[in-house]
């Protein structure tokens, strides 16, 4: 099974995928040379087109897109799950404690077993 690229429509199941080229682009290619053990090879190179966008489209769009009409790419709605409520405002949270005062060093007690 597939989505159709254009009208976002389910195939039905063991359906056969139909892709249709919607985009192409002009390529000049390069005259090259190779050379081998039995000599050179030569590429004149040349003038094509390359294949940009394929489309897997339903038995409708692709006809549609055969005979002409341009190629619109399908977006889905956004989902919401269920109403959207406001989110609750969180608890603030409790101060860090202080650190505690350092004694002064009147008040130290030394161990005298140390």
């Amino acid at each position: 099974m597939y989505r159709c690229e254009m009208c976002g429509q389910s195939s039905e199941p063991g359906a056969p995928i139909i892709r249709r080229v919607v985009a192409t682009r002009e390529r000049d290619y390069p005259q090259r040379e190779q050379k081998t053990r039995k000599g050179t090879i030569r590429d004149p190179g040349g003038y094509g087109t390359e294949t940009v966008k394929e489309a897997a489209l339903c038995s409708e769009c692709a006809l549609r897109v055969t005979y002409g009409e341009p190629f619109k790419a399908w977006k889905p709605e956004p989902r919401t799950f269920g109403a959207l409520t406001p989110k609750k405002p969180r608890k603030a949270r409790k101060p860090a404690p202080e650190p505690p005062a350092p004694e002064s060093l009147s008040t130290l007690r030394i161990d005298p077993r140390v």
